[in-house]
């Protein structure tokens, strides 16, 4: 028996040019706030894992309102992000808006951008002062900084 090096193989044209027009992971384009882990990890560099933790925190935010959340997602880097933004395209009007002055403290803690102490908070102000009008009513909540409030304040509705 006798085997050729390695080197020395040849693959024939037919399945290299197969291989590279088949659709793969550089070939498609995503809607964020639609996909599901399937269409995610068709995208470079995405895996399983990493395509289930982009759906769970999409679930958990209401929906994307800027490509650059991503990086907020674990394991995802800016330039991880940078390098799928050709790929991927963003319906803002996905979004689910939450109910502020009807959400009670377990479905405001839920979100990722309001903690316990913060829906207590909200909570609590509203139930002293009455329903938030808008988002600068929210500045008077004395744990709302000003960097959540301009995270949060696309997700709301009064």
């Amino acid at each position: 028996i006798s085997i050729a090096p390695k080197d020395a193989i040849t693959t024939p044209a037919s399945s290299v040019l197969l291989h590279e027009t088949r659709p793969g992971k550089s070939m498609v384009r995503v809607e964020i706030n639609a996909a599901d882990t399937l269409q995610l990890e068709s995208l470079p560099n995405i895996g399983f894992g990493l395509a289930r933790r982009i759906v769970k925190y999409r679930e958990a935010l209401g929906g994307f309102i800027s490509l650059k959340q991503l990086c907020e997602v674990y394991g995802i880097r800016s330039t991880l992000t940078d390098s799928l933004m050709p790929y991927l395209t963003l319906d803002a009007s996905q979004v689910r808006k939450i109910r502020i002055n009807e959400e009670d403290i377990e479905v405001l803690k839920k979100h990722p951008y309001i903690k316990y102490r913060l829906a207590s908070a909200l909570v609590n102000y509203r139930k002293q002062h009455g329903p938030f009008q808008s988002v600068g009513d929210l500045r008077k909540v004395i744990l709302m900084d000003e960097a959540t409030l301009e995270k949060l304040a696309p997700y709301l509705s009064f």
